[in-house]
């Protein structure tokens, strides 16, 4: 017979289509005794885009309309294929969107999963909400190099506190676009997010209290593009967008490859006064790097801004291959405004097979004769 009441609520239940959390109103026992999904509801899981709101799995004509009709606890399921529409998460808390798959780089583009050919804005106003297992890909046909992709985070406030979630997703860009993925405010928490050739910026991390796991960053040869880039970006009313401290980038490969001089990982404050970045911890990651310019695998940078200071920075566990230097410390200062670079940590890493001048090789370089570490 038909279940009824709150006893089986939360209960996981696997259909042919969706695995989710459903109301036992639309569960019924089968003809052998085992608990499944009622026809009527499991139908609507057929469709491209379902909103599910506990009850009823609700189809919508857009991704877009789904998110603007879903309330906190809603699921939006998408099936594998290609959307063609701009995405914007604002004034939501608790929404999940899930796709069939965030698809496979195959060295040029993308292959398969749920692909949101569009734009990604997420405004100061949406907060708890999740992105699971799809991906993002520029609707540039102009090629145009002022094009960005996705924005986490939005400009008014960079004490915003997000609490979200994103879990198997990739960019993948164009070659043109200027940013694939940006993160502000704070508290991102990632997992198995991926980013491929961007025009410029792959992957900045400009937010603070943030957990970023098993990144995967690769430039695809584009000629002056940046891998992941940590930056505290305060300048005033314009671009409050956050400082890093205290966030994890905890398991990652960043692939280097073609003309650009930005480091695997690059480290470097914008030139405003009042920009401290605290406590970052890169750990357990490989830098493979064969870009023409021997460029570094990591850098830090420090300004002399009046207390514009990158300090207590933890780098471990991290293995390079390839370029002049593994780990270069630049305008390392530390002088009495409190500006420059103060404490670099690091442990068990490997420098192998470097490349570029000879005498210019190092491990480690702490330049300007700094007292960084």
């Amino acid at each position: 017979g038909t279940v009824t009441g709150d006893a089986l609520k939360g209960i996981d239940v696997t259909s042919n289509i969706i695995s989710a959390k459903l109301s036992s109103d639309s569960l019924e026992f089968d003809n052998t005794g085992n608990i499944k999904v009622k026809d009527s509801v499991k139908g609507n899981f057929d469709k491209p885009i379902v909103r599910w709101n506990g009850t009823t799995g609700v189809v919508e004509s857009t991704i877009s309309s789904a998110i603007t009709n879903s309330s906190s606890g809603d699921i939006i399921y998408l099936k594998n294929g290609t959307y063609t529409e701009d995405i914007n998460m604002t004034s939501k808390t608790g929404i999940t969107i899930i796709g069939s798959g965030s698809g496979e780089w195959n060295g040029s583009t993308y292959v398969g999963g749920t692909i949101i050919k569009g734009t990604l804005r997420w405004s100061d106003s949406a907060h708890e909400c999740s992105l699971k297992h799809l991906a993002f890909t520029p609707n540039n046909s102009s090629e145009s190099t002022t094009y960005n992709l996705a924005f986490l985070g939005g400009v008014e406030d960079h004490d915003v506190n997000f609490n979200s979630h994103l879990e198997d997703i990739a960019f993948y860009g164009d070659g043109y676009c200027a940013h694939n993925v940006e993160f502000r405010g704070k508290k991102w928490y990632c997992n198995n997010i991926r980013s491929y050739k961007a025009g410029i910026h792959n992957f900045p991390i400009k937010c603070a209290d943030s957990v970023f796991r098993n990144i995967v960053v690769d430039n695809a040869g584009v000629a002056g593009a940046s891998f992941i880039f940590i930056k505290g970006h305060m300048g005033g009313s314009s671009a409050n967008y956050g400082t890093p401290s205290n966030t994890i980038l905890d398991g990652f490969q960043i692939i280097m490859s073609g003309n650009t001089s930005y480091r695997g990982i690059f480290m470097s404050n914008s030139t405003e006064i009042d920009t401290v970045v605290d406590n970052v911890q890169i750990r357990n990651g490989v830098i493979i790097n064969t870009t023409s310019t021997n460029a570094d695998c990591i850098g830090i940078q420090g300004r002399s801004a009046n207390n514009n200071i990158i300090k207590n920075t933890t780098i471990e566990n991290v293995s390079f291959t390839g370029g002049t230097v593994g780990i270069n410390i630049y305008d390392g200062q530390h002088s009495t405004n409190g500006s420059g670079v103060e404490g670099v940590y690091i442990r068990n890493c490997t420098f192998i097979n470097p490349t570029g001048t000879t005498s210019s090789r190092y491990a480690v370089n702490n330049g300007n004769s700094s007292p960084a570490f």
